[in-house]
């Protein structure tokens, strides 16, 4: 009876240990990762309605024309 204590004692410790080293700390990795996430989405989402409200263009055209001169290295 004894024994059989003890090894159930010494079996929920293990559990609580694990979970609480391993499980938990990984849950809260995910939710912050999660988390930062979505704010760098709205972040992105209020920067591409303020760009398209103040009537910027994502894709502006090359200028045609336009040169650059360079020297070749020997």
């Amino acid at each position: 009876m004894l024994f059989r204590i003890l090894l159930w004692t010494l079996i929920l410790g293990m559990v609580f240990r694990f979970i609480t080293r391993f499980v938990l700390p990984i849950m809260h990795i995910t939710g912050n990762v999660s988390n930062n996430l979505k704010k760098m989405q709205d972040e992105m989402n209020r920067q591409n309605e303020q760009n398209t409200a103040s009537g910027q263009k994502s894709n502006p055209k090359p200028i045609e024309g336009e040169y650059i001169d360079y020297e070749e290295v020997k």
